[in-house]
């Protein structure tokens, strides 16, 4: 029998988990500026123009509390200039084939 052990180079699914805020109608290229040089995540699905900004749960400190965390994530949007957006657990996930 033969394993493969690695990256799958065929595979055209995508799925992301990200504590954040939805943009439903938000130019990427505009927002991708904003983010820059922050360890915030975007996502946009296919042929779709709904942005999700976020960080990832794996972006949770170990010292850091689920509040803590929160609380970081909205003053990094803050200082990114995405303000007035409801926060929270965002998951998608999609097949591009």
């Amino acid at each position: 029998m033969k394993k493969r052990f690695g990256f799958v180079s065929n595979s055209s699914s995508s799925s992301f988990c990200i504590y954040g805020t939805i943009i439903p109608d938000g130019n990427y290229d505009e927002f991708e500026l904003r983010i820059k040089g922050t360890n915030l995540e975007l996502h946009s699905p296919p042929e779709s123009d709904t942005l999700y900004i976020g960080l990832s749960p794996t972006d949770i400190e170990m010292d850091e509390t689920r509040k803590q965390f929160q609380e970081r994530v909205a003053k990094l949007l803050k200082d990114c200039n995405i303000e007035n957006t409801s926060l929270g657990w965002h998951s998608e996930g999609w097949y591009d084939g």
